[in-house]
């Protein structure tokens, strides 16, 4: 109703008190002793405006449909990536229900590719429309990379990785000249996985990998044969893409590990 606890003050008593004291020590012109009770809630009762929170993000949508007609940025589907993008999202995050972006919206504002719809997403397409950024750097194009860098040193990677992705990290340095990070728990597009950042001594971040405890290969390799094209370097059970104009290659690849559990691996390679 628009209250807030500031408006609330102390109501008068709706009735006199009809007992009066027996043995009165003070003349009886004194004031009562007794003050008005105070209200039982306290200040801090009011509801919170659950628009205030942010909202939790829906399931981004694996319809073929909507992946084939998806144009990365334009957020509020109006054909053209620009500022009112980036101002529909910034709503959407802060509350979805209010600002509820339609299916195909969510597709397209997944510009990391992560499977989450969130600042950064919004940051990618405000470097876009600042010419900061070209458009391949949005969409399955960028598969969760930008933050990385490759060459970059395992200390930036690490405080890159931790700041919101890794619940759990530990370092194997049991082979010369080589470090592997590795991160649990990490969302990649819409599986959850195992992170491995792989560096060498003096060169820094050389490769990529996402180990996902499913059988996803056949999906993975119909979704890149449809964004690089079909590729020709494949065999049963693994395969590697060139994107034009990158400097990484992506290999992947299904096993089965110690315990049986069929593992899809997602890696990228710099070629640099």
């Amino acid at each position: 109703d628009g209250t807030t606890a500031g408006d609330i003050t102390p109501t008068e008593p709706t009735e006199k008190p009809t007992e009066k004291p027996t043995e009165p020590t003070e003349e009886e012109t004194s004031e009562p002793t007794d003050e008005p009770t105070e209200p039982t809630e306290e200040e801090t009762s009011e509801p919170e405006d659950p628009s205030d929170e942010p909202s939790e993000s829906p399931t981004i949508s694996q319809d073929p449909e909507l992946l084939a007609n998806a144009k990365w940025g334009d957020v509020n589907t109006d054909g053209v990536v620009d500022v009112a993008d980036i101002v529909a999202l910034n709503m959407y995050l802060l509350n979805n229900e209010a600002s509820a972006l339609t299916a195909q919206g969510l597709v397209n504002a997944n510009c990391n590719y992560d499977g989450f719809v969130d600042s950064t997403d919004s940051t990618l397409i405000m470097n876009y429309v600042g010419m900061l950024v070209e458009s391949s750097n949005l969409g399955p194009q960028s598969y969760g990379l930008n933050e990385l860098k490759w060459h970059m040193s395992a200390e930036e990677g690490k405080e890159l990785v931790t700041l919101d992705l890794a619940s759990e990290e530990h370092s194997d340095t049991s082979y010369g000249g080589k470090t592997n990070h590795v991160y649990e728990d990490v969302q990649f597009y819409n599986y959850v996985s195992e992170l491995t950042l792989c560096y060498v001594d003096g060169v820094g971040l050389e490769g990529v990998n996402y180990r996902i405890k499913d059988d996803v290969y056949d999906e993975m390799s119909l979704s890149l044969n449809e964004i690089f094209g079909e590729t020709e370097y494949k065999e049963s059970f693994n395969a590697t893409w060139f994107p034009e104009n990158k400097n990484y290659y992506i290999f992947l690849y299904k096993y089965n590990d110690k315990s049986g559990n069929t593992i899809t691996q997602f890696s990228f390679f710099s070629v640099d």
